[in-house]
């Protein structure tokens, strides 16, 4: 430990491995870092520490252990600790709760194992007991569900679905990719038979019953186990109205082949975990006892005892909470051994309901739920939806299938029917009142006619993002799946009943059963922002030459859609600071900016030299973009005949518009190629300035003769505007850590500039002079004057390897006002 908390000059553990470009990574804590300074930094915090002391602590009590079986199951710890205990003082003892099979005896020192393993005759009530040595393991950290119950990552799908060569097999592909495999499925059986023995035994005559993703057909890998305990009559008369859930349950249970539940528990039974978080009942707890009775119990007590149950119960349940103020009180759960994690609810016949809804889409037509997988992964990938705890401010899934239904009703002709026509055909066995809602719906698919509508899932897709929701405002519309109609705000004529409990916000979409609740009132402004930005952007790409064009060499179709968008859009989203004037000029504040990042940020800034030759390089734009024309037709060239010539040895010209994404016949390959060739200008004149780009991005595909006619601004431009660009490069996380370590130097600098200085030195580990190989990051600073007396910058993230631009971007937002003032004030 001496080598790893010594500063910078420690040498590398064998903790530590080096990564590309003077990064680390932690194999101990599992961390990357970009660089010596920061893996220094890891090293003395106190999560390194502590991973190191509890890996110390686990090999002693390896060293200290015996694995001891053989005894008969009811055995207790204290009768087991009499017996060790005659041959060397006993410090720990862990039984095997679950099954009563085995233990792990520990001594208060190494001398006890040795004195255990001499002894050969080592019985307890006659009966002789298996000892041997505890298996040494490596020290790993956990993780809660270490299994891979995880939808495959983007790089991964993309690998898969690249070589399928059409539209039906990618997005049959994306279904059976991030659906559970055989072997989750059957352990969501098994837990869910074990849950459903344990709670049958302690509350009879209660029923336990599955319901979301576990019942609508939409089920993804690792999604929760969403449960509705229905505890009977007891329960204020709840016992009313689950008639047809046993036929749905079904489709969840176990095939017959009459597995136990005890094959849930760990095969390998020395796992480490069973001395790190063996969940124990406290002393003072009350036992509880089968045959519970829920008489005279409130609804807060009841969810009580059924938490007590949960916790104190079931085998491997560990990690239970209780959320009684959500919208439905709920228990939280997760099943250690599978990793599985599960809700309960008491009350939620309605969401039952819902999921049974869910399903009868799912049946009725097999592009419903291709969509849905495609458009929630995608979703995923765009940070758009996957709250992990069931809060937050981004969308849930059950919105989005959602909007994909409601979608799917306003195709013409349309997928799905509404809800209201479906209830026109549905028989009276099938009419169900919840909480006075009406979610009545046919459970036959078979009684439903076939959708006329024939569109492809390319077709149906593609206008699912720019002919839909691209072009709407959020805010002001309520998507209402049960009528298949949009409701404009605000309400023309008088609102209507349900309005009064409807919670308004910039995303709309009514629950078609519940007509009060808005299933996407959590979401934030700034996700509904993303959610149409998202929408635009893949509209662009759908409508791209090289969308449709198959190949095996790069990303075409839902393919490019999957990836994680890293436009320049998405990249360069930076900040506005504004600081006062204040008799000042832009060119004092500017000095005082560039002071600040690099003096006492530690930051450097690229030569003003470079940065003048850059900016009046753009003003040859007319060359520049000559050059880049020329390379643009040799790029095309080449492209064409990797793309479009090779493809048609491999795919014929016919089978190109078979889903009904057309491409352009062979007497437009011309005009496509110039659009490309455009799209290779643009991105090559990118590389010049920050007004230039925008320029570009303004220019219309095909219109050639305008673009050439532009002309970038240059530095002569740039001044008269009053505008100053200056590009930084951040090297140290000085932003990280500063209160304490400014605490600890207070009193010592009179100035505020030396003792921030000096705080960013000492957050350094005063590696200054000896700079990590690659920046953190780097940023460019425009700077301009305002009307109203101000100088405004806009700061820039251009290079954001590891992701640091945020947090670093928020310090600065507070930050550098205050120390420019302190300069400018100084200066004057």
């Amino acid at each position: 430990m001496a080598s790893e908390e010594d500063g910078g000059d420690c040498p590398v553990s064998s903790d530590i491995q080096p990564g590309d470009r003077g990064s680390f990574l932690c194999l101990l804590c599992s961390i990357n870092v970009p660089n010596r300074p920061s893996l220094d930094d890891h090293l003395r915090g106190r999560r390194h520490k502590r991973m190191c002391e509890e890996r110390d602590k686990r090999q002693q009590q390896q060293e200290r252990s015996v694995f001891v079986s053989g005894f008969q199951k009811g055995t207790t710890e204290e009768q087991l600790k009499d017996v060790f205990q005659s041959i060397s003082s006993v410090k720990n003892i862990v039984m095997d709760k679950d099954r009563g099979l085995y233990a792990i005896v520990e001594f208060e020192n190494s001398d006890g194992v040795s004195a255990t393993l001499e002894e050969h005759d080592i019985k307890l009530e006659g009966q002789q007991l298996k000892v041997k040595p505890r298996e040494k393991k490596e020290f790993k950290k956990r993780r809660a569900g270490t299994r891979n119950l995880q939808p495959p990552d983007p790089e991964a799908l993309s690998k898969e679905l690249i070589h399928c060569k059409d539209w039906k097999n990618k997005m049959k592909s994306v279904v059976t990719l991030c659906s559970p495999s055989r072997h989750e499925s059957h352990l969501r059986e098994l837990l869910l038979s074990l849950l459903k023995e344990t709670f049958t035994e302690f509350f009879p005559g209660c029923q336990l019953h599955p319901f979301g993703s576990s019942v609508n057909g939409f089920e993804i890998s690792g999604c929760d186990l969403d449960l509705y305990l229905e505890l009977g009559e007891e329960l204020n008369g709840e016992k009313d109205d689950v008639e047809g859930a046993e036929s749905k349950e079904e489709d969840v249970k176990n095939d017959g082949d009459g597995e136990k539940v005890d094959s849930l528990e760990v095969e390998e039974v020395q796992e480490d975990e069973i001395m790190e978080t063996e969940e124990k009942c406290s002393d003072d707890d009350e036992n509880i006892t089968p045959g519970l009775s829920l008489k005279g119990l409130s609804n807060e007590e009841i969810l009580n005892l059924v938490d007590r149950v949960l916790r104190q119960c079931v085998p491997g349940v560990h990690g239970v909470q209780t959320v009684p103020s959500a919208r439905r009180p709920v228990i939280r759960f997760q099943h250690k051994t599978s990793g599985l994690r599960g809700d309960i609810t008491l009350n939620n016949r309605l969401a039952l309901r819902n999921s049974f809804y869910l399903r009868l889409c799912s049946d009725l037509d097999p592009r419903v739920p291709q969509l849905v997988y495609t458009v929630r992964y995608w979703a995923r990938v765009n940070q758009l939806a996957g709250n992990p705890l069931g809060g937050g401010p981004l969308l849930n899934n059950y919105a989005l299938t959602l909007l994909i239904i409601f979608f799917l009703q306003s195709r013409s002709p349309v997928v799905i029917p509404s809800l209201c026509q479906l209830r026109e055909i549905a028989a009276e066995e099938d009419t169900h009142v919840i909480d006075s809602w009406d979610c009545t719906f046919p459970s036959d698919p078979t009684k439903i006619q076939p959708s006329k509508n024939e569109q492809s899932l390319g077709c149906l897709l593609s206008e699912f993002f720019f002919s839909f929701f691209s072009s709407l405002d959020l805010r002001s519309s309520i998507f209402c799946p049960r009528d298949g109609v949009i409701i404009t705000l605000p309400f023309t004529s008088a609102p209507p009943s349900w309005a009064d409990g409807f919670r308004l916000g910039v995303f709309n979409v009514q629950d078609p059963f519940e007509l009060s609740h808005n299933v996407c009132s959590n979401v934030s402004s700034k996700t509904a922002r993303r959610f149409s930005s998202q929408c635009i952007s893949a509209a662009k790409t759908c409508r791209s030459p090289l969308y449709c064009l198959r190949s095996l060499s790069r990303p075409w179709g839902i393919i490019s859609l999957l990836l994680p968008n890293t436009s320049e859009g998405s990249k360069k989203e930076g900040i506005d600071i504004s600081i006062p004037l204040t008799g000042t000029s832009l060119k004092a504040v500017t000095l005082a900016v560039k002071r600040v990042l690099v003096e006492v940020l530690l930051c450097s800034c690229e030569e003003d030299s470079s940065l003048k030759n850059e900016a009046e390089n753009t003003g040859k734009g007319k060359d520049e973009m000559k050059r880049s024309g020329d390379e643009g037709e040799q790029a095309v060239s080449h492209m064409e005949g990797l793309v479009i010539g090779d493809e048609r040895s491999e795919f014929k010209a016919e089978e190109l518009n078979k889903d009904g994404m057309k491409t352009e016949p062979h007497g437009r390959k011309r005009e496509n190629t110039e659009e490309i060739q455009n799209d290779t200008k643009r991105r090559k004149v990118e590389c010049t300035n920050e007004d230039s780009i925008l320029e570009q991005e303004s220019i219309v595909p095909g219109q050639k003769e305008h673009k050439k006619g532009k002309k970038t601004k240059g530095l002569k431009e740039l001044a008269k505007e009053n505008v100053s660009l200056m590009r930084i490069n951040v090297w140290h996380q000085v932003w990280e850590g500063r209160r304490r370590q400014r605490r600890g130097k207070f009193g010592e600098m009179t100035q505020k500039i030396e003792l921030e200085t000096a705080v960013s030195r000492a957050l350094s580990s005063g590696t200054i002079d000896s700079k990590p190989c690659k920046p953190l990051m780097k940023i460019t600073v425009k700077t301009k004057q305002t009307n109203e007396g101000n100088a405004q910058l806009h700061l820039t993230p251009e290079m954001d390897d590891y992701q640091c631009s945020t947090n670093f971007l928020h310090f600065l937002k507070s930050f550098l006002p205050q120390m420019v003032q302190e300069i400018l004030s100084g200066d004057d």
